[in-house]
């Protein structure tokens, strides 16, 4: 698998042994398969943006620090960092109109 993968996955088993958390723990609060999780960590499966985002909020971290120590420069941080604000935002105002919708 790519190097870039490969530390990733490095990268979010170092914040989630720094967490004391275990694989089981973690996907759970990331809503990922333990066998899906294990292979990220392995850099074994390319994982999606969402299941980056995912993981990192689980882990209570920045985008950032699971990419940080992968060939990718500081433009590219910021643009993912700003990418998962958004997308927060959007799903925050999405879970509000659904809560409207259901009023009606």
């Amino acid at each position: 698998m790519d190097q870039f993968y490969s530390s990733v996955g490095e990268r979010v088993r170092e914040l989630r042994i720094k967490e004391k958390l275990s694989q089981e723990e973690l996907s759970e609060r990331a809503y990922l398969s333990v066998v899906h999780l294990s292979n990220i960590e392995r850099g074994a499966k390319k994982p999606s943006l969402d299941a980056v985002l995912r993981i990192a909020k689980a882990l209570g971290v920045d985008v950032a620090q699971i990419l940080a120590s992968t060939p990718c420069n500081e433009s590219v941080f910021q643009a993912l960092s700003s990418c998962e604000h958004q997308l927060e935002q959007t799903a925050a105002y999405i879970r509000q109109v659904l809560k409207e919708l259901e009023k009606t």
